[in-house]
This record gives C-alpha cells, sequence and structure tokens, in this order.
C-alpha cells in the first residue's frame, strides 16, 4: 500500500506541474510516507508458562506477561487469580464512591485520577470498545490520615465489565488501583492501541510489614521536588510507603524556614537549592495521594555545620575547622554543641514547621556517627564546649561522660518534639533513630540495655540500623523490646559499589544487587518488633541526573519482599521483576536497565542463569 501511495505521488505531480519530479523531492516524499508507517507489533503465544514470539495468532507481548507468566509486582500476598482470556476496556472507565464515607472520597478520586493518568497512557483505537468498564468501591473507614500502621489491604475482583474493590481504608483501596492498573495492557500499533484486561481476577492481599521505606539524602545533594514526586511515584507502583528525607546535613542546609530564614541563606548550597513549607506540604500531599508518609529526618548532634555556624550569639556548633579525617567520617566537618542550650530552641522552631507542613506520625531525630573524642573533647576546636564542661567539673578523661551528655541531649530534643506534636494536636506514633553495632561514634552500644531504656521509650523509638546483618545489633534491640527497621549497608545501601569520592580506589562498600537485596530477609528473619526495612540513598555521589536509576528497580525488589515476604528467591522472581522493570520504564520512570529487550520477547529466563 506504501509503494503505491507513493507512485500515485509522483504521477499527480507529474500532471499537475507537467515537469519530471526531482529526485530529492521524490526522497523527501518517500520518507515522509515512511515516517508515517505503523510497523505491525509482535505477537507472542503462552508456552509452557513462557512468552515466546510467534508469527500466527498470538497476543501482544503484556497481555502474554500478563495472562502466561505473571507480571504482577509485588506479588499479592494472598489469592490471586488472574485469567488468560482478555477483553477490551475504554479507558474511560466508571467509577462508584456510593459505598465510601464522605470524608473519603475527595481523597480516593485524587487517587483514581492517578490511576487513570498513569495507566491510560497511550494514544488509542477509538470505537474499538462495546459498553465501558465499572468500578464500584466499597471502603469502610473515613480516616484518610497515613498513619503509622494503618490498614492496607484490599481485594479486587474482576468479573466481565463490573470492577469491585474493598478495602479497610483509602489506601488499601489505592494498592488495589495499582494491582488494577498492571492488570491494564495495551496492544497495537503506536497510535492507534487497545486496552484489554482479563476478564477474571480475584485478588486478596495486604502487607507483611508496615515499615516499607525508602531514604533519600537532600542534605548533601538537593533534589527538586518535581523528582521527588517521580521518586514517589515509582514506590506507589511498588508499593513502598515511607519515603525518609535525609533533610540536612553539615553540607548543606536546605529548610527555608519562616522562623529561621538565616539557617537556609547562608546554609543552602546555592539560592535555588532549597525547600520551602510550601514545598514539602505539595510534596507530602502528593506522596499521601500515592499511598506515602513523608519521614523528616533533622540528623543530631551530628552532621550539623551549614547555616548552624552563623547562627545565634555563641556557636551552636563545634569542630567546623579542623582537619575532617581525624573529627568525621567524611567533609565537612561540624557537630551540635550539646552545652548550649540555644541549640534546643532552634530545633523547637524547626519541628513545628516540619510538622506543620508534612503531618507525618513518624519522625527521625537521625543519632548517627558522634565523635565524642576527636571532637567533643577539643580543647582547640570546641573550646566554648570544652570550657563550660570545665567549669562544670565534669570528667573529660571518661569517654562515657559524653555518651551520657549524648543521652541527655537526646532526651531534650526528644521532650521538645513531644511538645511539638502535642501543641498541634497531632500524634506522634514512632521516633527513629540511626544504630548499629559499631561502638566507635554510635549511642546505642555505649549506653548498654539500661542506659537505652532510660533515653529511648521503647513504646516509641524505632531503631534504623545500618550495621552489616552478620553481627547486627538487631536482634538485641529486638529482644528487648525495641522496634527496627533494616537498613544494613551490605545489604540495602543503593549508593554502594562505585570509586572511593575522597580518595583513590573502590568504595568502603559493595554494590547490592536487586537479586541480593530481594534474597536480604527471609521467612526465618520475622519477629514481632521487626516493622520492615528501608533502602537508603546516599548522595555523595548521586545527583539529578542518576537517582532515578540508582533506586529503581532494586527498591522495587525490597518492596516486594516486604510487601509478600514469601518463602521464594530472586530467581522465582526474576520474570515478574523483568516486566516490573519494562512496565515502569513505559510508564516514565527513569528505572535501570536490567536486561536488553530481546530478553523480555523470548520467554521468562531467557538470559538469566
Amino acid at each position: 500500500d506504501l509503494k503505491l501511495q507513493f507512485l500515485y505521488l509522483i504521477a499527480t505531480t507529474r500532471r499537475h506541474h507537467r515537469t519530471p519530479m526531482r529526485p530529492a523531492v521524490a526522497g523527501a516524499l518517500l520518507l515522509a510516507a515512511l515516517a508515517d508507517a505503523r510497523v505491525a507489533p509482535r505477537r507472542f503465544a503462552c508456552e509452557a508458562g513462557r512468552c515466546t514470539p510467534t508469527k500466527t495468532g498470538g497476543t501482544g507481548l503484556e497481555e502474554c506477561l500478563v495472562g502466561c507468566q505473571g507480571a504482577l509486582w509485588p506479588l499479592p500476598s494472598g489469592e490471586a487469580a488472574v485469567g488468560q482470556e482478555f477483553v477490551p476496556m475504554a479507558p474511560t472507565p466508571a467509577f462508584h464512591y456510593a459505598a465510601v464515607p464522605q470524608g473519603a472520597r475527595g481523597l480516593l478520586m485524587k487517587m483514581v485520577g492517578h490511576f487513570k493518568a498513569g495507566t491510560f497512557t497511550r494514544a488509542h483505537k477509538s470505537g474499538a470498545y462495546a459498553g465501558e468498564h465499572t468500578v464500584a468501591f466499597a471502603v469502610r473507614s473515613s480516616d484518610t490520615a497515613l498513619s503509622f500502621g494503618v490498614d492496607e489491604s484490599y481485594t479486587l475482583q474482576v468479573e466481565g465489565q463490573r470492577i469491585e474493590i474493598a478495602a479497610e481504608t483509602v489506601f488499601g483501596a489505592r494498592h488495589a488501583l495499582e494491582t488494577l492498573s498492571q492488570l491494564v495492557v495495551s496492544d497495537g500499533p503506536r497510535g492507534a492501541a487497545t486496552y484489554r484486561i482479563p476478564r477474571a481476577v480475584n485478588v486478596t492481599d495486604k502487607p507483611a510489614f508496615a515499615y516499607r521505606g525508602l531514604m533519600v539524602d537532600t542534605g548533601r545533594t538537593y533534589f527538586d521536588v518535581a523528582l521527588l514526586k517521580e521518586v514517589v511515584r515509582g514506590m506507589a507502583m511498588t508499593k513502598l510507603n515511607h519515603l525518609h528525607l535525609h533533610l540536612t546535613d553539615t553540607a548543606a542546609f536546605p529548610l527555608a524556614l519562616e522562623s529561621h530564614p538565616e539557617l537556609a541563606e547562608y546554609g543552602a548550597s546555592s539560592a535555588d537549592a532549597v525547600y520551602t513549607m510550601g514545598d514539602l506540604r505539595a510534596l507530602g500531599e502528593y506522596a499521601r495521594e500515592h499511598g506515602v508518609s513523608v519521614v523528616p529526618e533533622i540528623d543530631q548532634p551530628g552532621h550539623a555545620a551549614a547555616g548552624w555556624d552563623d547562627e545565634g550569639d555563641e556557636p551552636l556548633v563545634v569542630c567546623t575547622t579542623g582537619a575532617w579525617s581525624t573529627e568525621a567520617v567524611e567533609p565537612p566537618t561540624g557537630q551540635f554543641d550539646p552545652t548550649n542550650p540555644a541549640v534546643h530552641a532552634v530545633l523547637r522552631d524547626i519541628y513545628g514547621e516540619l510538622v506543620e507542613a508534612l503531618g507525618s506520625d513518624v519522625f527521625h531525630l537521625g543519632g548517627d556517627e558522634v565523635n565524642v573524642e576527636g571532637c567533643w573533647n577539643s580543647s582547640v576546636h570546641a573550646r566554648p564546649m570544652v570550657e563550660r564542661l570545665d567549669a562544670q567539673g565534669v570528667d573529660r578523661t571518661d569517654r562515657q561522660t559524653f555518651f551520657d551528655l549524648w543521652g541527655n541531649f537526646t532526651q531534650t530534643s526528644l521532650a521538645s518534639l513531644k511538645a511539638t506534636y502535642a501543641a498541634q494536636g497531632k500524634p506522634l506514633r514512632k521516633v527513629m533513630n540511626w544504630g548499629g553495632q559499631d561502638a566507635g561514634w554510635n549511642l546505642l552500644v555505649n549506653l548498654g540495655p539500661e542506659g537505652r531504656a532510660k533515653v529511648f521509650p521503647k513504646e516509641l523509638f524505632m531503631f534504623q540500623l545500618w550495621d552489616p546483618k552478620k553481627g547486627s545489633i538487631a536482634q538485641t534491640l529486638m529482644d528487648e523490646g525495641y522496634d527496627v527497621v533494616l537498613s544494613h549497608y551490605d545489604q540495602f545501601y543503593l549508593d554502594c559499589g562505585t570509586d572511593n569520592w575522597v580518595l583513590e580506589g573502590p568504595a568502603w562498600c559493595a554494590y547490592n544487587s536487586w537479586r541480593h537485596i530481594y534474597d536480604s530477609i527471609t521467612v526465618e528473619d520475622a519477629h514481632a518488633h521487626l516493622q520492615g526495612a528501608s533502602a537508603a540513598v546516599w548522595t555523595e555521589k548521586i545527583g539529578p541526573s542518576t537517582l532515578l536509576q540508582k533506586i529503581f528497580p532494586r527498591a522495587a525488589a525490597l518492596g516486594e519482599r516486604l510487601w509478600t515476604h514469601q518463602n521464594a528467591t530472586s530467581r522465582d522472581a526474576d520474570p515478574r521483576l523483568q516486566a516490573h522493570n519494562d512496565r515502569m520504564i513505559r510508564r516514565g520512570i527513569a528505572s535501570e536497565q536490567t536486561q536488553p529487550a530481546w530478553c523480555l520477547q523470548h520467554g521468562a529466563y531467557s538470559c538469566t542463569l
């Protein structure tokens, strides 16, 4: 047909112009015709549970992956019956909210808007649909607060053109919409696709862990809100539910506060690299609409310098001018002066603005890496602090003195945080704190069981542990009655595996592949006080152009393990991970490619040994 059209163009041009067509013009017309040509999509057949190319019959690749190999991610924890017969689905389903409490409808409608925007992304063929699907919600609770431990369970049923979603809360309903979105496939050439869905589906689902997290370090590298929203969107596609922002560090203070604008003025890496409270409020609301809670962290009493060194009449931070190789783990240096009460006055103001903007019932107090001897006991770089301690008759020769000082600082900070939540009438359900087994710059180990019980109330604190899994303090803490979130650097750090940024040679930690992450938590790790895990992205060497590729699909691997927690291996999950990663990329998430496209098109394990 294309050839005949081209010949017709030549003939009519000659007839009208009575002159031969120039070769250049003919070539241009041919290229234009070719550019408009539609390549017929490849077809695939289901053979022994594998999708393989076929020249006769078959279906589109997406349909084959969902109906034959299985492509839901995370795998539902309960029943997941997906029929292999697909029917057309118009991209305009009718949503019914009659069985949804009035107070929850507004939020659910926003969730539906995100579902439609993320699912029906291709230009489709009009007139290809007979009737439309209906989606009926049944939600019991009117509560729209994304609380820690909120009920996220749901059921999803598809019978012909009727879809029913039942959930205790709108957040369970949102997860059902995510599953439904993954069941909707598109088939056909560019510009004329047809959406299709299994005729029969029955899913019963709920998460295994309450905390399914991702930490992003914005204290070293600034990421604008638009990019953080893309992170949220990717998290929602894999049902991760806590975005932990390491907001500040020695390198930068990017929070534009109304109470203390000078902190960002002198502490932000540039005038544009700041988060206003309006920015955080918008991010928090967008995240809530995707079932994600934003957890703020103000690291303390270590990791503080930028902005703070110009705050107040007396220095609030010490050790900002010494050699980082002796006073810190990396440049730049700086820690709060725990003997200066003015520090807590500023922290209270910061808490007030963050709690109002984000409203999360989980808050992170940092508590990581304090150099108690090389900094706090230095008469050169911490002179005001040392002079105050000497005036009080404190024994600076006893190392434990400084850990007790650190513990007192944490108690005062906790009191300020609790008072802030109470004043705003908001619940504070969990306070997080970094920790690990290392006895060097670590408060948890040096306090011991009795000291921990005094400083960290068990009903409130939840420790995020960065130490390696082998020999971790996790079991000890859980046996003492503390809730724990695992962030072992040898399992869940996503920035590891590059070259070192301060000297020649490799980074201090090895790369964690998606397979390694997936296999890191097994059913044997279950404990009543294990609340989940969190991947972590420290950003010394990660910028806006590489953030999403560093996170995905490895965070997706953690997402399934924390949601489903089945007795399976990464090899069992491999075909679905490949399909899910392809789905994320098609839907605009700049995830790292895991295998060439040929592999997905030639059946499960075609490239995986």
